[in-house]
């Protein structure tokens, strides 16, 4: 995960936020299971179930190994860092490569909007860039609207580079937005083989995988509120539109399959976008585990309509077969905002308020897929990482023990960072251990990882594991 990035994230999840007192180490209330309930155990998820690809950030973690692209001009890399190995190497193997053009595997042509992903052992990577209005223009006609103005007056971005270098970056940008939906089957050792989707699968945004198909959705309708899925099979492209319950939508992956969000309603919701609004304020917000493989939909958790985010309702992720919700209300006695903070699990209905006052630093759970580690089979994770700030220019981390509910904060600071940064996660191994980054480059890319175990990094140690990275 590039710095940049990461700010983003962490900027967009402080929107609500405001300033707080540390909470007390032990929750707020304690969890009353009622005897009653059904206490279902949860089965644990297993290899080849849901999983998220990882869209934003163009990368993936398969248990063993992270799987990333570093970008050159007009193309990229796919690398591959070992866990068992701690060594990054480019993803071909092919004796005396340079890795420069496409005879090798791990060439791709424009920039980093690819995704890759392992299923069952094999190594994929889909062409699934949403940048594709220039895609069915010529390369004369390309080249006349993009590249020629660049040459006479080039932008910030292209200062100091030669016109032979600008050329190459664009050629590089059009091969890659005149392709089609591609999935590429990665053959490290040789020449790769793809397939090309349907062309109705443009219209989807693919974030899962089961193993032998894709997932993605398309959004339809006045508000949005309409929403299907297209599942694509690795093996052959076919393509299926499956429908979801109106207002439905995925938020993460719950006991190998999906779990979504909807608005539950009396009436269909209006078209009109203030009557639609003013309707969707009395909902109530149902979160189930939804098998697009059978069809089964179970329910996990309710909610009340939470107006402050209508996107994600309070959901903020899962982690180890619980939910976790957070919220900022007002407080009536003195107009402060206050965030609430709650764990929830659905196999016996018990919650525990883990917070009602943000944390120092505004601390609070990022987006989900970072506490999302998937496929790996290491399930018993007690910690959950937490992403604060100090300032605008300061980001801050901090792990929290799901048994205790204590808060240690991560002290380690990465190296040739001006922004005093500190540390943080990138991905866990199958093991337990996490991926963590250490150094950074002069342009505030990631140069350097590591991997340590979670208590060792909440124990303020630096004793980790140096990867060796690729250097090119």
């Amino acid at each position: 995960m590039k710095k940049t990035t990461l700010s983003l994230l962490l900027a967009a999840a402080a929107l609500f936020s405001a300033c707080g007192t540390a909470p007390d180490t032990a929750p707020l209330a304690t969890p009353t299971p009622d005897p009653a309930a059904a206490a279902e155990p949860t089965p644990e998820p297993q290899n080849g179930e849901f999983y998220a690809l990882d869209r934003l950030n163009a990368a993936f973690n398969s248990g063993d190994a992270y799987y990333e692209f570093a970008p050159k001009l007009g193309y990229c890399l796919l690398l591959k860092t070992d866990y068992a190995t701690a060594a990054q190497t480019v993803c071909c193997e092919i004796p005396g490569c340079t890795h420069d053009t496409e005879d090798c595997p791990a060439y791709f042509p424009g920039k980093h909007y690819y995704v890759p992903f392992v299923a069952q052992g094999q190594l994929y990577v889909l062409n699934a860039s949403l940048f594709r209005e220039d895609g069915d223009m010529a390369w004369e006609d390309f080249y006349a609207q993009r590249v020629a103005p660049q040459l006479e007056n080039p932008s910030e971005t292209f200062d100091g580079m030669s016109g032979q270098e600008i050329e190459k970056y664009y050629y590089g940008l059009w091969q890659q937005q005149k392709t089609a939906m591609r999935l590429y089957t990665v053959n490290p050792a040789g020449e790769n083989t793809y397939q090309d989707l349907p062309k109705e699968s443009r219209e989807a945004v693919f974030d899962y995988c089961d193993g032998t198909s894709l997932y993605g959705m398309v959004t339809s309708g006045a508000q949005g509120q309409n929403k299907e899925i297209i599942r694509v099979s690795l093996a052959d492209g076919s393509m299926e539109t499956l429908t979801l319950e109106s207002t439905e939508e995925w938020k993460g992956v719950y006991d190998g399959a999906l779990l979504t969000m909807r608005y539950v309603t009396d009436a269909p919701l209006p078209d009109d976008w203030e009557q639609y609004m003013a309707a969707i304020q009395n909902t109530t917000v149902e979160y189930d585990r939804y098998d697009p493989r059978t069809g089964e939909r179970r329910k996990l958790a309710e909610r009340p309509y939470y107006e402050k985010n209508m996107f994600d309702n309070d959901f903020a992720g899962t982690h180890n077969g619980k939910l976790y919700f957070s919220r900022w209300e007002t407080n009536p006695q003195d107009g402060t905002e206050q965030n609430l903070f709650v764990q929830y699990d659905p196999a016996d209905g018990s919650k525990v308020t883990i917070w009602d006052k943000a944390p120092a630093d505004n601390l609070q759970l990022p987006y989900n897929y970072t506490n999302d580690l998937p496929p790996c089979e290491h399930r018993t994770e007690r910690w959950l990482w937490l992403s604060g700030s100090s300032g605008w220019s300061q980001d801050v981390f901090a792990l929290l023990d799901t048994e205790t509910f204590a808060i240690t904060p991560v002290t380690q600071k990465i190296q040739n960072d001006p922004e005093g940064w500190d540390v943080y996660r990138l991905a866990q191994t199958s093991d337990g251990l996490w991926l963590i980054v250490t150094e950074e480059n002069d342009n505030g890319s990631p140069s350097a990882y590591a991997l340590i175990a979670p208590e060792a990094l909440a124990a303020g140690s630096t004793d980790w594991t140096p990867v060796t990275m690729w250097q090119g």
